[in-house]
């Protein structure tokens, strides 16, 4: 299920691009998350911007998220309410919480017969992401590409529109540089997570 929401998802920027729009803005990643994630299985679709990011997270919300995906409603940051990814895993790394062995259901589900980690782990998710036509940020108000605002909603629950489009799209997501509100990594907002796919889950020690 979680894999055809995904699916219809993709198609539907596809059709989008190929009939209502003119060429997207390639998003740029960066080389290290790229040269990683290039050869994995099942091409990702340029011309859409679909990427692999990276999201780390709580042991806690583990289950539910392998399970029903990530969620944007449960979520809101200093940049709006939606789904947040990284392409660098230091960043990723801050929002993970060690799991010490107290989450059966999720130790069930990752180690079967083992019954869990034999020492502290940390959980990081490789997503196939649809950032489709994305507008750029620093300030988390308005955008670098002519200064209009981003949200089309107070609540900053959905982004504003395409310039120029017709009928009327929203941008599909945000990319939040770095020298405003975010001084090292940037960071992507998605304020519709059936376009964000949980495709691997990383399992890691701090050194």
């Amino acid at each position: 299920l979680l894999w055809r929401k995904y699916a219809t998802e993709r198609l539907t920027l596809k059709e989008l691009q190929s009939k209502r729009m003119k060429a997207m803005p390639k998003v740029q990643l960066r080389e290290a998350l790229v040269s990683a994630t290039t050869h994995l299985p099942g091409a990702v679709c340029k011309d859409i911007n679909e990427v692999h990011l990276l999201h780390g997270t709580k042991p806690d919300n583990l289950v539910n998220i392998l399970s029903d995906g990530l969620n944007e409603r449960y979520s809101c940051g200093m940049f709006g309410h939606g789904s947040y990814l990284a392409e660098g895993s230091c960043k990723s790394d801050q929002y993970t919480v060690v799991d010490r062995g107290n989450h059966p259901a999720l130790h069930n589900r990752l180690y079967g017969s083992a019954g869990g980690p034999d020492s502290d782990v940390f959980y990081i998710l490789v997503c196939r992401t649809l950032l489709g036509w994305f507008v750029r940020t620093k300030d988390g108000e308005t955008s670098l590409d002519g200064s209009r605002r981003i949200w089309s909603t107070t609540d900053k629950r959905e982004l504003s529109h395409i310039p120029r489009i017709d009928p009327p799209a929203t941008f599909h997501s945000l990319q939040v540089e770095i020298g405003g509100k975010v001084y090292r990594h940037r960071e992507y907002v998605l304020t519709h997570s059936e376009r964000i796919y949980p495709e691997y889950l990383l399992a890691y020690h701090r050194r």
